[in-house]
């Protein structure tokens, strides 16, 4: 290759690399500073490999909080069991279970010391449970239990035992409800042997007693030659109780 050549290759190098030199300068920036591509790429590298932390919100239960918390009825249960004996069928004993959704409850949680949250009364529309036999029920309505004259069973917690001390949200735990059940009129001392657990802004768990309707005055329901129910009811409560919204405050804020 000539001189000539040589030098005119030489020039249009030397052209290239200081217009890629310019456009790497952003506009911004000091005429005299010059940002190669090579320190660019550097600072973005760093910046990825260090990001922003992003700031955690504290985990619940929050200590010195209390808050309160509502049944739901269509995502709880109450069932009762009894047995009854087929005198018609040789003496056979089968389980008979009735069922409502109908309940009512609110409890106030005490995050920093659940044993002293408050519980209001809880109640119970017996006019509307129901065991698969219509004609059993309404016996039971009208008869046994007489719910046109008294409808509603009542609990009202007096006592919690045994909770541990050690609680977690999303754990469940293992203590007793120990209070007074009000059952046609008549009001005599309980005690629920309670699960609990606490998901989100939702108590869910379960509750069981055993009662008998002699401590209430209630004759033994029985079908002359046919049917006799064995005194003994084991109750439970599949319940999930959900977390009010509080009210806003004045002015919107």
């Amino acid at each position: 290759m000539s001189p000539i050549w040589q030098l005119l290759l030489g020039l249009l190098s030397l052209v290239a690399v200081g217009i890629g030199g310019i456009a790497a300068v952003p506009h911004s920036s000091c005429p005299d500073v010059t940002v190669t591509p090579t320190a660019t790429a550097t600072a973005s590298a760093a910046s990825q490999a260090t990001p922003t932390p992003t700031p955690t919100l504290p985990l619940r239960p929050l200590p010195d909080r209390t808050e309160i918390f509502s049944i739901v009825p269509e995502e709880s249960l109450l069932t009762y069991t009894v047995t009854q004996v087929l005198l018609n069928a040789g003496g056979r004993a089968e389980p008979v279970v009735g069922r409502t959704r109908q309940l009512a409850g609110q409890l106030t949680l005490n995050y920093a010391d659940p044993r002293r949250s408050v519980f209001g009364l809880f109640t119970v529309n017996l006019h509307t449970l129901t065991s698969g036999d219509r004609a059993r029920d309404a016996a039971l309505r009208s008869d046994w239990l007489e719910f046109a004259r008294f409808p509603l069973a009542y609990f009202r917690v007096q006592e919690v035992r045994n909770f541990p001390p050690d609680f977690q949200p999303a754990r469940p735990l293992e203590f007793q409800l120990v209070g007074a059940l009000t059952l046609k009129g008549i009001t005599r001392p309980a005690t629920w042997d309670t699960t609990a657990a606490l998901y989100g802004d939702r108590i869910k768990g379960t509750a069981t007693t055993r009662l008998y309707l002699a401590d209430f005055g209630i004759p033994l329901p029985v079908v002359p030659g046919q049917i006799e129910v064995t005194d003994g009811i084991t109750v439970t409560l599949e319940y999930t109780f959900q977390r009010m919204q509080p009210p806003p405050l004045p002015g919107g804020t």
